[in-house]
């Protein structure tokens, strides 16, 4: 004697609608290239129009950090298109190559924000160490949300939320950066 379990409709959970493929692989990509126009932005009076290896950063190390976050910016950019032209196996190729990235990204991440406490580098009016504490807390989660992101590769859906999500975080240096002033912005006065 077998026994069916009865569905009722408040039990099934929420409705699912028909998700729009063109319009989200149109929203990943434009969100991709909005963060590499930002980061663009940001990063162009001292280090894209400086000359990028040529720059006069403080530290050498800071030319490896540049060159690899923007090569994961970069990287970010083509793996959208990649998805968006519906060529899933060079997006799952290159992906395989993108992931040795992170962990680069990360060390180097650790070792730039511990040579700007050495050098007493503030963020606004902070402490150098409470200005050490932000791109710290930054990089732990960078840390978690990618390492989520490679565990969802398998599941299209999570896996992209969650590269975008990383990827936004490393977008917030570049924002730091921007010339508000330029654009008839004033900075608030410290108090």
């Amino acid at each position: 004697m077998a026994t069916d379990a009865v569905v009722t409709p408040a039990s099934r959970g929420p409705v699912s609608r028909p998700v729009n493929r063109t319009l989200e692989r149109m929203f990943f990509s434009g969100m991709a290239v909005l963060m590499c126009v930002c980061v663009s932005i940001g990063f162009s009076p001292t280090y894209f129009q400086a000359g990028m290896l040529q720059a006069p950063l403080p530290s050498p190390i800071l030319h490896v950090h540049g060159a690899v976050f923007t090569l994961w910016m970069l990287l970010f950019t083509v793996q959208a298109a990649l998805i968006s032209a519906h060529r899933v196996k060079w997006h799952r190729s290159l992906g395989t190559v993108a992931f040795c990235l992170p962990p680069i990204m990360i060390v180097l991440g650790v070792i730039a924000a511990v040579d700007a406490l050495k050098r007493g580098v503030q963020i606004g009016p902070l402490d150098p160490a409470v200005s050490f504490a932000i791109p710290t807390i930054g990089i732990i989660g960078f840390v978690i949300v990618i390492y989520a992101s490679w565990r969802a590769r398998r599941r299209p859906d999570a896996h992209k939320r969650l590269i975008l999500l990383a990827t936004a975080g490393l977008v917030e240096a570049a924002f730091g950066r921007f010339p508000w002033e330029g654009w008839g912005f004033r900075r608030l006065p410290v108090r």
